[in-house]
């Protein structure tokens, strides 16, 4: 009877499907940006994680929100820091066409590569010479609105 258990807990284990975390994300300055999820194909992400002096922080769900969202193409990402609290990042806007990056902070544009593989090769392929695995977006094809 034991050994019937243990095969019915093993294969009721092995029947459930496993989904590896991924991260896709803007790795500029001054801060870098990851989606961190299981499945960003469907469009599906489950936190947004900023680089902070103390290491990675993750943002409060109600604090951000995500439009024109289209894997491998376009994003955009609105976080407003309306407390003002230290352990937060400023308010941003991020806006991905391709693999152009812009990060809007206040009255400061930053420009960077966003990766959209979970390993962020596309950037450094990029940054190197190389052709981008994603294609590059035109402004006409990615939306911007707010």
């Amino acid at each position: 009877m034991r050994i019937f258990t243990l095969v019915c807990i093993l294969l009721a284990a092995a029947s459930f499907q496993v989904q590896a975390t991924t991260s896709i994300g803007y790795g500029g300055k001054p801060f870098s940006v990851q989606l961190v999820g299981g499945d960003f194909d469907s469009g599906i992400g489950s936190l947004v994680e900023v680089s902070m002096p103390k290491g990675p922080k993750t943002l409060p769900s109600k604090s951000y929100r995500m439009t024109s969202y289209v894997y491998g193409k376009s994003l955009r990402l609105a976080f407003e820091n309306r407390d003002h609290d230290p352990a937060l990042p400023p308010s941003f806007v991020l806006t991905v066409c391709g693999n152009d990056a812009t990060l809007v902070i206040e009255d400061r544009t930053y420009r960077n590569c966003f990766g959209w593989l979970d390993d962020h090769s596309d950037c450094y392929r990029i940054q190197h010479g190389g052709a981008p695995t994603t294609r590059k977006g035109a402004s006409s094809e990615c939306a911007t609105g707010t």
